[in-house]
């Protein structure tokens, strides 16, 4: 059934992200002692660079798998395969132009090397198969996680070795080729699917176009969002190791929201899309039950992470001193600030992937508008107010204006619950309240 279907696949997802977060925590832990804060610094920028290039040729390939009634048909995969490897080639190729200049704008020469190194990995990461996005689409994420976790463990061990001879910022390059060569094997050997060949279906090609078209505009505006801050600091501070420190407290933060951005993508929008299909779509019915399957599953998401930001509000500081070193400390007052950012995120991303899974690709475009808007806006603003404090305050506000966006879209198509959202604030004052209470125990 579909129920137990999502259960398990949330299952998975939660043990598979809980198990990588934990892997991470200790490769940081690790890794903190061997390298500075300045290799941090450096090796932010490089994934600034490769993350903007791809989240700028980003037309929804991987989405549209999921979400289209043609998901399972070998002439369609094998249409999305053949774009997948040519944007691979294209990413690689925009890497080796984009490394000089990026290298004078930052004044850091490096760059030169580590971005092409990194950018290679898109012609590897291109030819993976399709049945990556094939198993999520069926919510069969076992083998899957299964793989990335293969990969994240083989990455570490290859960072700390590599770290012991050589501290230097090549660890975490080499630690992504790793990651990213498994990632390609076990897509083929590993996953069940087809087996591809090179082809090229219009019709195909002209599905992908007209449900990508608006997430190639939000994922370009959303790298403006997420990445403005690094780029702004990069330019604005002497070094780079208040970055390095700052990176460090926004990958805490990222554990949350990368776990409830798996949890929205890989479980809820393609159990959404499923029931999507089931109707018309002018059926009435559709909108209500929707909606209903909708507020079901943001209960347990709420319960889980807006009570965790609360909490982490509350135990930033002393958790960071506890876990690093004294070149790290800063971080704990910037993860108590920035962890405000996930409960804006927990309530805004779901609805996003509900009006994607019925059609409506247009409001996550408006919602990375309105989060790009903030960034140029807001985050200058903040630090000619309050200096680098003021920044960091920009950047745990950034989704507050996409609520204007998503909220009367949801309206619009009859999904919001105006109770429901405000109950969702009651869930961090509990976790705020949990949080104190365990500091003034232990």
């Amino acid at each position: 059934s579909r129920r137990s279907r999502l259960l398990k696949a949330f299952s998975w997802a939660t043990a598979g992200h809980g198990l990588s977060q934990a892997i991470r925590l200790g490769s940081s832990i690790v890794l903190t002692r061997l390298l500075v804060p300045e290799v941090y610094g450096l090796m932010e920028l490089v994934w600034v660079f490769n993350t903007g290039i791809n989240l700028l040729s980003d037309v929804g390939i991987e989405t549209c798998i999921v979400h289209s009634r043609r998901g399972d048909e070998p002439r369609f995969l094998n249409t999305a395969w053949t774009m997948q490897v040519v944007r691979g080639g294209l990413l690689f190729f925009a890497s080796l132009i984009g490394a000089y200049p990026m290298a004078v704008f930052f004044d850091q020469p490096q760059l030169t090397s580590l971005i092409p190194a990194v950018g290679l990995g898109a012609v590897v990461t291109g030819f993976a198969a399709t049945s990556i996005q094939t198993e999520r689409r069926r919510l069969n994420l076992g083998a899957v996680i299964r793989l990335e976790l293969v990969g994240q463990v083989a990455s570490v061990i290859t960072q700390v070795m590599v770290a012991l001879v050589w501290p230097t910022v090549w660890v975490f390059v080499f630690g992504f080729w790793v990651t990213t060569v498994i990632r390609l094997v076990g897509s083929f050997r590993y996953l069940d699917g087809i087996s591809h060949r090179f082809e090229w279906d219009v019709t195909a090609i002209r599905e992908i176009y007209e449900y990508g078209r608006w997430i190639f505009g939000s994922t370009a505006i959303h790298y403006v969002a997420s990445s403005g801050d690094r780029l702004i600091l990069a330019r604005l501070l002497d070094g780079l190791s208040v970055l390095g420190v700052y990176g460090i407290a926004m990958r805490l933060q990222s554990a949350f929201l990368q776990l409830h951005g798996r949890l929205t993508t890989a479980v809820v929008f393609p159990a959404l899309s499923e029931k999507a299909r089931d109707f018309d779509p002018d059926d009435p019915k559709r909108a209500p039950a929707l909606s209903r399957m909708y507020y079901k599953s943001r209960l347990g998401l709420d319960a889980v992470f807006i009570t965790g930001a609360g909490g982490l509000v509350a135990v930033a500081i002393p958790l960071v001193g506890w876990i690093y070193d004294e070149n790290y400390a800063r971080a704990g007052w910037i993860l108590q600030i920035v962890a405000l950012q996930i409960v804006t995120a927990a309530m805004l991303r779901p609805p996003e992937s509900l009006l994607t899974a019925v059609g409506h690709t247009k409001y996550g475009f408006f919602r990375s508008l309105s989060r790009g808007a903030w960034t140029v806006t807001a985050l200058p603003l903040g630090w000619w107010i309050a200096g680098f404090p003021g920044l960091v305050w920009a950047v745990a506000l950034i989704d507050v204006p996409a609520a204007f966006v998503i909220w009367p879209a949801m309206i619009r198509h009859g999904f919001f619950d105006g109770l429901r959202e405000l109950a969702s604030l009651g869930f961090f004052g509990v976790g705020w309240a949990v949080g104190t209470g365990l500091l003034a125990i232990f």
